[in-house]
């Protein structure tokens, strides 16, 4: 069943990432010119280190709050 449902999505899903590469791609051209990071990777590198910080953070105040 779920990887029946799985196949439906397959082409919504890539259809969606297609449409979205070129905005991704200038948001990250984007944050590499704006913060000088010396490559692409670097700076896609320093997005992902950033949003695992953030999502980190809110897991844990949410586990203070109902501690």
């Amino acid at each position: 069943m779920v990887w029946a449902g799985s196949q439906v999505t397959k082409p919504f899903r890539a259809g969606g990432a297609l449409a979205l590469a070129p905005s991704v791609d200038k948001g990250l051209s984007w944050v590499t010119a704006q913060f000088r990071f010396k490559s692409r990777g670097v700076a896609f590198g320093a997005i992902v280190v950033t949003c695992a910080a953030l999502f980190l953070s809110l897991v844990i105040g949410v586990m203070l709050i109902w501690a």
